[in-house]
């Protein structure tokens, strides 16, 4: 049986912050990223998209080299599909309500069922990390360990879910937060890791909890 995750404390994410970087150099390269994009991607620029497919292959997405061109073309319709359906670019995983998150499903789902190249599709990892390239305040990357530890198939409503559960730890934060008198808008600068957004805290305690194990 797969047990839940565990709210993480403010000592557990004072924790993962400070080992992550020591692990893995995503971090480095969400930063070397985003620098080369000026900071959110447009994907409707060549640029950007070829950036983005060269970040998530050098993230484990294993996207194919062959039909790169097409996949791209396919990222770039969705991207311009759904463009005005992301939430605000001022708003956190925190203040989003049910009726918001529901309709991400669907911009998961399509982005995630596209062709890749070499008859594979995009998947649940790639669109993942390409929705927190877009909106790195609201969501989450994850992996197969992740959706394993929270019980999610990679599809859509399995991804809104992950979310929800999410911005429910992110509350239970903001409550210890207050006992505390810190602001939780402020959190990842008293953890001395201003560069990062709450959703990247979250991203490093589950992927040192569960992830590394």
């Amino acid at each position: 049986m797969i047990r839940p995750v565990r709210v993480p404390s403010l000592g557990d994410l004072a924790f993962t912050s400070y080992v992550f970087p020591a692990l893995t150099s995503y971090d480095e390269s969400l930063s070397v990223f985003q620098r080369a994009v000026g900071g959110v991607p447009d994907l409707t620029l060549y640029e950007d998209l070829h950036a983005l497919h060269a970040w998530l292959n050098a993230w484990r997405c294993r996207l194919p080299l062959s039909g790169r061109e097409h996949a791209l073309e396919e990222v770039r319709a969705w991207f311009e599909l759904y463009r005005n359906s992301f939430p605000s670019a001022e708003v956190g995983l925190h203040q989003i309500d049910d009726a918001a998150l529901a309709s991400v499903a669907q911009i998961f789902a399509d982005l995630a069922n596209r062709p890749a190249g070499d008859d594979r599709k995009f998947g649940a990892t790639a669109t993942s990390k390409t929705l927190h390239a877009l909106h790195p305040h609201v969501f989450l990357p994850w992996d197969r360990a992740i959706r394993a530890g929270f019980q999610c198939d990679g599809s859509g409503e399995s991804y809104v879910r992950f979310l929800r559960h999410a911005r429910g730890h992110l509350k239970a934060i903001e409550r210890e937060c207050r006992s505390h008198g810190v602001a939780l808008d402020n959190l990842h600068r008293v953890l001395d890791q201003g560069g990062w957004t709450l959703v990247d805290l979250l991203n490093q305690y589950y992927w040192v909890t569960i992830t590394r194990g």
